[in-house]
């Protein structure tokens, strides 16, 4: 199997079970590791106790995603701290804040449409690997 066939099929198990937990009746609890999506997010990319300007920055990129996503600022942490993680282990260094602000870009600005925003995640994913 080649390098992008695996890649595609662990982005393709990873894209299922983003789907498929937030598709049900019950939807999860947050996970116990999300206690302020934020500093949690800035404190994965730095690996210090961030800066409270650091954690703005997540903040604001985290409030406009919420804004024209159907997903919660955790859910959204959780995608971006998972999607990070599979670059990480092709080898490819991105950060959350990266990748939260690359789908930022990508997504419509219309307030009055909000969208799922895990299938850009796997799209901005995609492209890179």
């Amino acid at each position: 199997m080649t390098r992008r066939a695996l890649s595609l099929i662990v982005l393709a198990l990873v894209a299922v079970a983003v789907v498929g937990a937030g598709s049900g009746a019950a939807k999860p609890a947050t996970p116990s590791w999300l206690p302020a999506p934020a500093r949690t997010l800035a404190a994965l990319d730095c690996r210090c106790p961030p800066s409270a300007a650091r954690i703005a920055r997540y903040q604001r990129v985290l409030d406009t995603l919420a804004s024209r996503c159907v997903e919660s600022r955790g859910r959204l942490a959780y995608i971006s701290k998972t999607a990070t993680e599979i670059l990480r282990q092709s080898g490819h260094r991105r950060t959350n804040l990266w990748l939260l602000s690359e789908v930022s870009q990508a997504i419509s600005t219309d307030p009055r449409r909000k969208q799922p925003c895990r299938f850009v995640f796997a799209l901005v994913v995609e492209s890179i690997l």
